[in-house]
C-alpha cells in the first residue's frame, strides 16, 4: 500500500536534497518532528517504489558531484582559489611598496 508523503512546507537544507534538486529525505526539524511525522516518513520510505525512486535520485546526485572524493575536490578548489588570491594580494602590496620608493 502506497503511503502519501506530506507536503514539505520548509525549504531544504540537507545537502542531499540540495544537490538532487528535490526532496530525497524529509527534514523533520524542531516542531516538525513528532512521532506522527516520523511514522509517516518511515511508512513512506518502506514502500518499495519510493525506495527505488529515492535510490535512483541519490545516484543522480552522486553523479552530479563527480562520484566519490567530491569533498576532497571541493577543498582543493577552495585552497587553490585562496592561494591565487594571496599571490595577487602580495603582488599588489609589492607594487604599492615600490611605488612609494620612487623619487
Amino acid at each position: 500500500m502506497a503511503h502519501p508523503r506530506p507536503n514539505d512546507k520548509h525549504r531544504t537544507l540537507w545537502p542531499d536534497n540540495l544537490i538532487a534538486g528535490e526532496r530525497l529525505v524529509t527534514e523533520l526539524m524542531q516542531n516538525d518532528f513528532s512521532s506522527k511525522t516520523l511514522a509517516n516518513e518511515l511508512l513512506w520510505l518502506l514502500d518499495r517504489e519510493q525506495q527505488r525512486r529515492v535510490a535512483c535520485a541519490a545516484r543522480v546526485a552522486v553523479a552530479k558531484l563527480g562520484g566519490p572524493g567530491a569533498s576532497d575536490r571541493a577543498a582543493d578548489a577552495v585552497l587553490e582559489a585562496v592561494e591565487g588570491w594571496a599571490k595577487k594580494d602580495l603582488a599588489e602590496v609589492k607594487r604599492i611598496d615600490s611605488d612609494r620608493r620612487l623619487p
